[in-house]
């Protein structure tokens, strides 16, 4: 089954009257890619997306071998194109913020003790008439002391379309069994 259990495999697990989620259908979800970490190493790459789908989708979790940020950029642009912002849940507290003016979206803490959890939104990514937004819900639990996140970032790039998503273990290199899996959402 791929990453975080997909509902698109619902009538298969006896939930056959689920026909959406939201307001997208699940059979408009297509598998595209998936990389499933087998050595240690700081990137993943998606190349070659294909333009035909309306929005994309990345499933993954991942552990770092250190505590640090799973980072995304899109189309090998690491220029000060970027901007992202969070809400944070944790513990005993939340927090916020975000920059602008950045060369990445940054889409959240990864620990080193536990996997981390990520589902990235990525709307319109072929336009050439605006920038990509994306949207990220992430977290993990370290026994009460993990975080939750929602993010939202920005690629300031009007006229390219989305043909490569790069993420990144910052400072560190994604665990053994870490993945990630590309989906594209029809219109």
């Amino acid at each position: 089954m791929p990453i975080i259990g997909s509902l698109a495999g619902a009538s298969s697990r006896g939930l056959g009257g689920l026909r959406t989620f939201g307001l997208i259908s699940l059979s408009s979800y297509e598998s595209i890619e998936t990389v499933n970490v087998g050595t240690a190493q700081a990137t993943v790459v998606f190349n070659n997306i294909p333009g035909t789908y309306k929005h994309l989708q990345i499933r993954g979790f991942a552990k770092a071998g250190i505590n640090t940020q799973l980072d995304t950029t899109f189309n090998s642009d690491t220029g000060a194109n970027y901007s992202h912002r969070t809400i944070l849940g944790y513990g005993s507290g939340v927090d916020g913020g975000g920059n602008g003016g950045q060369s990445r979206i940054v889409m959240e803490a990864m620990a080193s003790s536990v996997y981390s959890t990520y589902v990235i939104d990525i709307s319109d990514y072929a336009s050439t008439s605006k920038s990509k937004t994306t949207r990220n819900f992430a977290g993990y639990d370290t026994n009460g002391s993990g975080r939750v996140s929602i993010n939202s970032g920005c690629w300031h790039n009007y006229t390219s379309p989305i043909t490569s998503i790069t993420l990144t273990c910052r400072s560190s290199s994604f665990q053994n069994y870490s993945s990630f899996a590309l989906y594209g959402i029809k219109g």
